[in-house]
């Protein structure tokens, strides 16, 4: 399992026992451990966007606001998304 930030709340507890009869671990990976310098940055960010236009990223844009729903859009954020089809 992986976490980055809280976007979807924080994890609830549980025992990290459960996890070992199916050799699965957690870690929560922060973006200053990998990528410390302006240099390294520049070079993941054009990384990703090389990866978006050329279809091996997508993203899923569930729905899409118009600027005078942003209050509705902010609600709708609060609300945690089930996980992708394939995941759970």
């Amino acid at each position: 399992m992986v976490t980055f930030g809280n976007a979807s709340g924080p994890v609830p507890p549980f025992s990290p026992l459960e996890l070992a009869s199916k050799c699965v671990s957690v870690i929560r990976p922060m973006t200053r451990v990998y990528v410390q310098t302006k240099e390294e940055f520049a070079h993941y960010a054009g990384e990703v966007m090389k990866l978006l236009s050329n279809g091996g990223l997508k993203i899923d844009v569930s729905k899409v606001y118009d600027l005078t729903e942003a209050g509705h859009a902010h609600e709708d954020l609060q609300v945690p998304l089930p996980p992708p089809n394939g995941f759970s």
